[in-house]
């Protein structure tokens, strides 16, 4: 299988999943790494997320594969398939995965979300775009493909990848722009 059949970022029409992710997860990972630990493991990810994120979730991926409880349940095994179904949003490559979002809390209901990962090879965003029918595009000198299912996917490295929806290509061209300007976590501790 190549690395470009698990991507784009898996959405769906409803917006449960990421809730129930947030209420789930959220706090359980808040507890398992403090501000320092995750700013360790994940700060140049965190560095691409957009300031105005009040909601984010970390996720380790190999270390979570290889916890007893992932090798139990078969986690790297099913993980492809998984995402193919649209039951997990995290693409099989990624190592390291942070999903940020600005949610309307009155609602709880997202206005955008981002995610933004490290893949352990390389991502061509032309067979992507083949393969979900999306069209390539150029923002603030970065590849990108706006795909189909109303996400943005935004090239920052060979291994590193973020995707914004909705694909609204004005918010995240502003969102790359933000991104050229400042090299660390905007975000509060």
């Amino acid at each position: 299988m190549t690395s470009t059949q698990a991507f784009p970022i898996q959405r769906r029409g409803d917006r449960a999943s990421f809730q129930l992710a947030l209420w789930i997860f959220a706090p359980a990972i808040l507890l398992a790494f403090g501000p320092h630990a995750a700013e360790a493991q994940f700060g140049e990810l965190l560095s691409r997320v957009p300031a105005g994120a009040n909601a984010v979730v970390l996720l380790n991926m190999e270390k979570a594969e290889a916890s007893p409880f992932g090798v139990e349940q078969g986690w790297k095994r099913d993980r492809h398939k998984a995402f193919e179904d649209g039951m997990v949003r995290v693409p099989p490559q990624a190592s390291r995965f942070v999903l940020a979002s600005q949610m309307d809390l009155e609602f709880m209901q997202p206005i955008w979300e981002v995610a933004v990962l490290n893949v352990t090879e390389p991502v061509s965003l032309g067979d992507i775009a083949h393969k979900r029918s999306g069209k390539l595009d150029n923002l603030v000198s970065h590849l990108a493909v706006a795909l189909p299912n109303d996400t943005y996917l935004v090239q920052f490295s060979p291994k590193t990848l973020g995707a914004m929806a909705p694909a609204n290509r004005q918010a995240v061209t502003r969102w790359v722009q933000e991104l050229e300007s400042r090299n660390e976590a905007a975000l509060s501790p």
